[in-house]
Formats: structure tokens, C-alpha cells, sequence
């Protein structure tokens, strides 16, 4: 029995479709007609599932600042029975929905096995099934990508599927990490995420749902239950991260694992390191270009603010604070924080420290990098790697913090006695944020 909210709910969409029961619009203008364009993410996950004599193509799931909208194409053999209509799934996990394109559905209760709740169309054109489909349903607010059930009626004879959908299923979650101490293991308060790693889960069949990583290095997918295979493919092309980590790092994990769902499988998590020495030389040769400025450069901008020296080039202390906050918000907050009113006077120091110890050499020089990034510049087009550097340089600093950063920036001359655990992997780490912030053997002629 329908519950309450599910029945005003099918008073609102047999309105709909009443209102919009014309011919059916044909695929591409029905989908791109749809105002999806504009600012947006997208997860692409192609599968093709087999429906009586019909193929079902999960095209993706897109986001867009406050919807979520599923894609599916379906394609026919172009031969009798006809298709009599389709239908998807509404999982409890899922908000009621926002729109159907087409928009002649109804919401109904299917009576196939298992029976469920779901989003039906009805062809207009039963004969015209020979072409290509699509169909979508736009939710409210973010909604994961999971699995539900799809029926197909062809002719008198209905048949269910699983296919990708919203949110529902078990969780098969991870992150890609950069692994500063190269234990390969995650360890949240020190290592960070990898972004833009397209993810691939295989199931038993050799169907692929791919998936790339958020901002955080998170990527989950939703599984009703199986067994099946998280793998990260190092060859994958330009648009991910994928190949620039074959080229700059060193997997510290497995790069595939396999598990089953239920119960709900997290913690999968794939790490790796860099090979800095190789960016050291890529900088030096000219294979990375970089336009940063040098620590001496940040320097002199945050002493001019703090002096009020007219001779200042380029950003005033409000810009400057607006910069620190930048920073801050990068990755790890232990290594950069600053007292409220002390800002400039702080950052100063810490820049100005004329210490001899590998660690506070970093602090400083990793410092100045992570200003340019936030205006622009360093690596060349590489705003990518730029990132996932900086997250390793900072985890290389939080194995081993100061028992009290903000009073021993300020000392120099070995004072603090930090005691490193990889006092190598630091000097080497040191070498190459230089090397950004100087142009290597690559920079850009001003």
C-alpha cells in the first residue's frame, strides 16, 4: 500500500502526464533540451543490461549545484513485439523527484517480480521502438549513484532488471591518497586525497562502472549485492588524473582488490608517493614549466604589508589575508594555522625563518608555494599536480610536528630539535617546491 507522501505524490505526476501526453519528442532533443548545462560534475558509468530483446544504457549521473539527474537510453531490435512501456525504479533512499523527460510518466506500483515503486512511461508510438530512447528522472539536492530495478514489457511478456540508479544498494567506498610516510596505509589526520582518479568497479561479468574521485579523494559506488572488482587504471586518458600518476608516482597499495557486498564494504583505500626525484628533473629539464614566485618574493610582499612600504608590488594586507585563508582551506589545517589579528606578523616569520633544519626549510619554502598556487601560479598547467604535491609536501610536515608550530617558527639555527622520521624524503621535498618557486630549468620569462 502507498504510503501518504507517495500518494500526493502520484496525484502530482498523473497531472503531469495528463499535461504532457502529446508525441513523444525524440531523444537528443528531449535530454539536451533539459536545462542540465551550465555548471555541473558528472559521473559518467556506462553499463548495458539486456532486457528481453532490448539493450538498457545507463548513460551517467549528473550534478548540478542543487539537482541530480539520471540518464538511460534504451535501444530495440526494430522487430514485433512492440515495447509497451518502462519502468524505473523510486527507491525509499531517494527524495521524490523534481521532473521525467519524457514527461508523460506516471508513478505507479509495478505488479512484476519483485514488484516496486517506480516512474512508468508509456510509449505513444508502439512500433517506433527500433530507435534509440532516453530517459531521465531529475531528484532535489545530491543523490549517489546506487542500483534499482527496471521492468520492460514487450508485447505481453515483462521482464526486471537491476540497473545503475539512485542511492540505493551497499557501500563500496575509498579514497586515493597521497601517502607521505609510504606505510600504505590511510591515515586521515596527516595524508590527503587525490582528486579527478577515475575508479573502476568490474563485477562478475565484466560489466564496468567507472566513478572519479571527488575533491576529498572519495569515490563510492552502491551495490545490491555481488562480487566484485575496484581497480585503477593508470593508463586512462588526459582527462583524469590516472596518467600523471603511471609518470610521477609509486602505487604504495595493491591497484585492484576485490569484494562483496552485503555488508557494506568502505575503506578501500589506494595510496601513493611521489617520485620526486623524477620531478626534480622534469623541472630542471624543462619538462614542467613554472612560473612561481620565489620565497624571497612572498617575503618581501608580506614585510611590505606589515610596514606599510610603498614600495610594495603587488597585494595589500587585505589581499594577503585573503590569501592565508586560502591556504588554510587547502588540505591540512596543522601545518598553516594562524592566531586571528596576527596573521601578516606570523606569515612573515615563518617565511622570513633562517633555520637550518630540513623541516622548517620546508615550512617556508612549501609556504610560498602554496601562495602561488592560490594566485595562479607555479607549475604551468599543471594545476593538478601542483595540488597533489603541496598535499604530500604537507603530510611529509605532519609526521613530525613542533610541539608548538607557533613558537618555534620563529627559531633558527637548529633551536627546535625536530626529530624527523624520513629526514631525506624532507630535504628532498624541499628541493623541489625550490624548483617551483624558481622556474627549475623551465620558468617563464616575465
Amino acid at each position: 500500500m502507498l504510503s501518504i507522501r507517495k500518494m500526493v505524490f502520484v496525484g502530482f505526476t498523473l497531472v503531469m502526464a495528463l499535461s504532457g501526453c502529446g508525441k513523444e519528442e525524440s531523444a537528443t532533443d528531449t535530454f539536451f533540451g533539459n536545462d542540465l548545462r551550465g555548471p555541473e560534475t558528472q559521473v559518467k558509468s556506462r553499463s548495458n543490461i539486456l532486457l528481453n530483446s532490448f539493450k538498457i544504457t545507463f548513460e551517467g549521473r549528473t550534478e548540478t549545484a542543487d539537482s541530480t539527474t539520471f540518464t538511460w537510453t534504451l535501444r530495440g531490435p526494430g522487430s514485433e513485439p512492440a515495447l509497451r512501456n518502462f519502468v524505473i525504479q523510486l527507491p525509499d533512499c531517494a527524495p521524490e523527484p523534481l521532473s521525467f523527460i519524457p514527461n508523460n510518466a506516471i508513478v505507479v506500483s509495478s505488479n512484476s517480480d519483485p514488484a516496486f515503486y517506480g516512474v512508468q512511461w508509456t510509449l505513444m508510438t508502439e512500433t517506433d521502438h527500433q530507435y534509440a530512447r532516453q530517459y531521465s528522472i531529475t531528484f532535489p539536492g545530491i543523490v549517489p549513484l546506487g542500483e534499482v530495478h527496471a521492468s520492460l514489457t514487450e508485447g505481453n511478456e515483462t521482464e526486471v532488471a537491476v540497473v545503475p540508479g539512485p542511492c540505493q544498494g551497499f557501500d563500496i567506498s575509498g579514497r586515493v591518497f597521497v601517502d607521505a610516510d609510504n606505510d600504505g596505509q590511510l591515515n586521515p589526520e596527516q595524508e590527503s586525497g587525490i582528486a579527478n582518479v577515475l575508479v573502476e568497479l568490474i563485477d562478475s561479468e565484466g560489466s564496468i562502472l567507472t566513478m572519479a574521485t571527488d575533491q576529498f579523494g572519495v569515490y563510492s559506488f552502491r551495490k545490491l549485492d555481488g562480487t566484485f572488482t575496484i581497480s585503477l587504471p593508470l593508463d586512462e586518458d588526459s582527462d583524469y588524473f590516472n596518467s600523471r600518476l603511471a609518470e610521477s608516482f609509486v602505487a604504495t597499495t595493491s591497484l585492484s582488490r576485490e569484494v562483496t557486498v552485503p555488508p557494506d564494504s568502505p575503506h578501500n583505500n589506494f595510496g601513493f608517493n611521489t617520485l620526486h626525484r623524477n620531478i626534480v628533473i622534469d623541472l630542471y629539464n624543462g619538462d614542467l614549466p613554472t612560473d612561481g614566485q620565489t620565497l624571497g618574493y612572498w617575503q618581501e610582499e608580506f614585510r611590505s604589508a606589515l610596514f606599510d612600504d610603498h614600495e610594495r608590488r603587488a597585494y595589500n594586507g587585505k589581499t594577503l589575508l585573503e590569501m592565508l585563508a586560502e591556504v588554510q582551506s587547502l588540505f591540512l589545517k596543522s601545518n598553516y594555522s594562524f592566531t586571528p589579528g596576527q596573521e601578516l606578523q606570523e606569515a612573515y616569520a615563518l617565511l622570513s625563518n633562517d633555520s637550518i633544519e630540513p623541516y622548517y626549510k620546508l615550512l617556508a619554502e612549501l609556504f610560498a608555494t602554496e601562495l602561488n598556487h592560490v594566485v595562479g601560479r607555479g607549475l604551468v598547467d599543471q594545476d593538478e599536480l601542483q595540488l597533489v604535491l603541496i598535499a604530500w609536501g604537507e603530510g611529509l610536515l605532519a609526521q613530525n610536528p613542533p610541539s608548538d608550530p607557533l613558537v618555534d617558527k620563529g627559531k633558527s639555527n637548529g633551536e627546535s630539535g625536530v626529530v624527523l622520521s624520513n629526514p631525506d624524503e624532507v630535504v628532498q621535498a624541499n628541493r623541489l617546491f625550490v624548483k617551483v618557486n624558481t622556474g627549475g630549468g623551465g620558468g617563464i620569462d616575465e
